[in-house]
């Protein structure tokens, strides 16, 4: 074998090596896999705050029914002397006009008004309960949780 052959080889062997042992690709790879966890976690984390922030708006929602509620029992009357006492339906109907939710998350409000006492005279109570079906997107989690329900229930004293 001559000497330049013998060079040849040398330097051929030389750069299969240093292809094997090279890490200039490894670094895309990671940074790759990195971002993927990262950004899962970050919209993770806004998810479980928006679904928290709902939670926050729907009791909100329900306090603001039985308010409304409490102040139109069975003797209420308006300025003109006629009668303003209010059903569980239109109770309801109120509830879910007056949030002021921007319903972020898309899912549904659903509003229930009852008297636990049994009747809405001034001294008994008023309920309204408040459902939402928060629907749930988490990354590279697929179809087992598609809708948490969020419920909280405000009483109230019928003042008139």
């Amino acid at each position: 074998m001559r000497w330049s052959d013998k060079i040849l080889c040398a330097n051929a062997i030389r750069g299969w090596r240093q292809s094997i042992q090279d890490d200039s690709g490894q670094a895309l790879v990671e940074s790759a896999v990195t971002l993927v966890v990262t950004l899962s976690l970050i919209f993770t984390i806004m998810t479980v705050c928006l679904l928290m922030y709902s939670y926050g708006l729907i009791c909100e929602t329900a306090r603001e029914g039985a308010r409304y509620a409490c102040t139109h029992g069975a003797n209420c009357v308006d300025a003109n002397g006629a009668s303003c006492t209010l059903t569980a339906d239109q109770i309801n109907t109120y509830t879910k006009s007056s949030t002021s939710m921007p319903n972020l998350g898309g899912g549904t409000l659903t509003a229930q008004a009852s008297y636990p006492s049994g009747n809405n005279t001034p001294g008994s109570l008023v309920q309204v309960t408040v459902t939402y079906q928060f629907p749930l997107t988490i990354p590279l989690v697929s179809g087992s949780l598609n809708n948490v329900p969020l419920s909280t229930t405000s009483r109230m004293t019928i003042l008139q």
